[in-house]
Order: C-alpha cells, then structure tokens, then sequence
C-alpha cells in the first residue's frame, strides 16, 4: 500500500488547478476580444450591433473572469503581490472606459471625431495589448503556483538526498533550492570502527 502510494504522482491541489484554468479561460476571452474587434471594423454597412459582441465580452465576460481568478488565486493561498498581478487586468479594462470619457472632454462624438480625440482613443488598442501581455504572463505564473504545490510530495525520496523547492514571491520560478538535511548519509559515509575490547 506504502508503495503504491508512494509511487503515484502527486498532483496540485484543486483551488490551483482552478486558478490556472481561469487564467487560461481569461487569456482566450482576451484573444477573442481582439477578433471582436476586427470583426466589428470590417463589418460593412456600419450599423450599432457591429461591436456588440466586442462590448459583451470586453464588460462583461472579461471582468467576471478576472474576479473569479482573484478570489481563486486567494483561496489558493497565492502570494499577495500574485493575487494583486490577477486583479490588474480589471483596472486596466477601467483604463479603457476613460479613454471614451477622456476623448469625449475633448469634444469628439460617437458622430464626429477630432484629432485630440483620435490620439486617445488610439490608446485603447496599446492599452489592450499590455492586457493581452499582462494575460499571457499570468497564466505562466499561474501553472508555476499550481506546479510549485507538487514539490513537497516529491522531495522526500527514500534513499535519496530530497531538495525543497521555494516558489518566488509572484509563483512563477522556484526562487531557490534548498537541500534536506543530510545527517544520515554523512553518518553512513563516516568510518565505523570497532568497540575497544580490552
């Protein structure tokens, strides 16, 4: 049973495999979101329900995911400075509504743009693209957390020298190793002499 046991391979535990999922589910909703995107630019007559899907997902799908990844990374016991990196990709969709009020300030219209306007509203696209790297970082940082929970279950190999593993502050690479102690093996490789029989 020992063995048995033992030889199975350790997995990490639900609350980050969950996490990493929803970073992943959160990275595609972000690609999609630039398919929307094109999609509604290409659409020809113009008419209102061209960026209807784009706004669907971009208020709606997107933000939701991101919360319910936050709270997860939380119960996943991730480190702070991780849990908050999960929740930056909802400030930054904040960031994108104000570039719509910012321009706006300037005069420009759902009907007639200015120039002011237009080099705001040019931002929405750069700000969407630090969304998409912000994405694709999370989720390696996200599969590092979930990976970073099987290292105590394989670190203590019989008859081996085991390391522990340390994941970095935001999860993303162990920080640094650090050896068991190895008093037994340096207690075997000692010279054993025999009792003085006198």
């Amino acid at each position: 049973m020992t063995s048995a046991s033992a030889a199975r391979p350790a997995r990490p535990s639900f609350a980050r495999q969950a996490y990493a999922v929803l970073c992943v589910l959160l990275l595609g909703a972000v690609v999609i979101q630039f398919y929307f995107a094109a999609f509604g630019v290409f659409t020809v007559p113009e008419n209102d329900s061209q960026f209807i899907m784009h706004r669907i997902n971009g208020s709606g799908a997107i933000p939701i995911l991101t919360l319910l990844a936050t709270i997860m990374a939380a119960i996943a016991k991730a480190p702070g400075r991780l849990i908050g990196f999960t929740l930056l990709p909802f400030g930054l969709i904040i960031v994108q509504i104000l570039w719509f009020i910012l321009a706006g300030i300037t005069g420009s219209s759902e009907e007639q743009t200015n120039v002011a306007g237009q080099a705001i509203l040019g931002l929405h696209a750069v700000n969407g693209l630090v969304i998409l790297w912000v994405c694709i970082v999370l989720v390696r940082r996200a599969r590092a957390h979930a990976e970073a929970g099987l290292a105590p279950a394989s670190s203590a190999a019989p008859g081996t020298s085991g390391v522990s593993v340390e994941p970095s502050w935001d999860g993303s690479e162990a920080s640094r190793v650090v050896p068991l102690p190895e008093r037994a093996q340096v207690s075997a490789d000692s010279p054993q002499f025999p009792p003085d029989q006198r």
